[in-house]
């Protein structure tokens, strides 16, 4: 099941059997209004490898440097 925002997803689950997979913080949320349990997966949890390639023709454009920086600062890349 697909949900176009985290906000349906508390009827959705409660109108369900469904269960469903969200940060913490907002999960945190929406069980502090009741009739919802928060449970931590029991999931390993590695570190992932993000790669940025793009065409030399972009290496200059304004917006595609903007996007590239904003990427890093995200993930904080090397």
């Amino acid at each position: 099941m697909f949900a176009s925002h985290f906000l349906a997803l508390p009827a959705i689950v409660r109108a369900t059997d469904l269960a469903v997979i969200m940060p913490s913080q907002i999960a945190t949320e929406f069980s502090a209004g009741g009739g919802l349990v928060v449970v931590e997966p029991q999931l390993p949890l590695r570190d992932f490898t993000v790669s940025l390639h793009w065409s030399r023709r972009q290496q200059s454009d304004p917006s595609h440097l903007w996007m590239r920086q904003l990427i890093c600062g995200v993930f904080a890349c090397a």
